[in-house]
């Protein structure tokens, strides 16, 4: 399993991501022209508590989301049955997939790739998603990198309507690690958790993917810049790839 559980960050997660998901979902439009599934097969890996899945779900598409975390993956199911849609959930490690099904599509947002640690892990995710995408597939991720890592590395707090969060986070310049050390305030409690990513710079995973045999379509700073070109100061960037 990665090293992210998500055992309490789940309970609260819909509302850290709510933005998120919109923004995922317009850059699929901006890339494909549309977002409707005709009944084709997605899978979203690192799919949380299901909300963007769903989504797309919603706009046609056949949908299957693995997690790490048994919490989320509950918690997209009750999701699913209250939507009355029909969706497939599994608590998997995106490093050994083991799914029968191929997929048209394979998502990985919010920098869920970014729990990777190694190169040779990175290796063996990106081999898995090849192997599961059918002739022609897209598989679409997003990535924090080492700018982002220096950039955010202060600690803050942030109040919503039913929870509270501080984070405290640290980033090591060499290794390209971050550790975020999080206590969320939750119905009358405090729980600790501890989340750690690796920064990767872009040209690191262009180069990954490509050894895979993806063929990298566009790479996209996906925060507020309008040409979308990338650049030093990225902090996230998504890339568009297709199964050669």
């Amino acid at each position: 399993m990665l090293n992210n559980p998500y055992k309490y960050l789940s309970q609260v997660y819909d509302v850290l991501y709510k933005e998120l998901h919109q923004v995922t979902i317009k850059l699929l439009n901006d890339y494909f022209g549309s977002t409707t599934g005709n009944n084709k097969k997605l899978l979203d890996i690192g799919c949380g508590t299901g909300t963007f899945l769903l989504e797309m779900v919603k706009n046609g598409w056949t949908g299957t989301g693995i997690d790490s975390s048994p919490e989320m993956i509950r918690l997209a199911k009750i999701k699913t049955k209250k939507q009355r849609l029909l969706c497939n959930f599994f608590v998997r490690d995106m490093r050994e997939i083991q799914l029968r099904d191929y997929f048209d599509l394979a998502t990985c947002n919010f920098d869920a790739i970014n729990y990777i640690l190694l190169r040779k892990d990175m290796t063996k995710v990106f081999n898995n998603v090849y192997a599961r995408l059918n002739e022609n597939g897209h598989f679409i991720f997003d990535i924090t990198t080492p700018y982002q890592g220096k950039k955010f590395s202060v600690k803050f707090n942030a109040k919503f309507d039913t929870f509270g969060v501080t984070i405290s986070p640290s980033y090591n310049e060499t290794t390209k690690i971050k550790t975020l050390d999080l206590i969320l305030n939750f119905k009358g409690k405090a729980y600790k958790e501890t989340h750690i990513q690796r920064r990767y710079e872009v040209a690191e995973i262009s180069s990954l993917i490509e050894k895979s045999g993806f063929t990298i379509k566009e790479v996209w700073d996906v925060e507020d810049k309008k040409d979308k070109k990338v650049d030093a100061e990225t902090t996230r960037a998504i890339f568009i790839c297709q199964k050669r």
